[in-house]
């Protein structure tokens, strides 16, 4: 059973998750990129950052590019690196991942 803030076991099962879309639907989905986004948050809680900004980047190019960049997917990938860039200290980088990932064009 997996407790909430168990993020090894999560990360262990992100992997498992990205590995099993890469071989049924490829690198360019939509789910690819939600296996993506949650290896990204695993690493995040992890601590490991680079790691995150790593898959979290990913997890939006493929978003981008297969739901646009006004989906409200691609804002939780925005959101994710908004979180990633404010534990490396970057907040203005922060800030603009957070605002756009919260405008009212991608909520709805």
């Amino acid at each position: 059973k997996l407790k909430r803030g168990d993020y090894e076991k999560g990360r262990e099962l992100a992997a498992r998750a990205l590995e099993i879309k890469l071989k049924k639907v490829g690198e360019d989905h939509p789910d690819t990129a939600i296996a993506l986004n949650s290896l990204a948050d695993c690493y995040l809680g992890l601590g490991n950052l680079e790691q995150a900004e790593t898959f979290a980047q990913k997890s939006l190019t493929v978003r981008q590019s297969t739901l646009g960049s006004q989906h409200l997917q691609t804002a939780y990938s925005l959101d994710t690196l908004g979180l990633i860039r404010m534990a490396q200290g970057q907040y203005e980088a922060a800030d603009k991942r957070l605002t756009h990932s919260n405008s009212p064009k991608n909520v709805w």
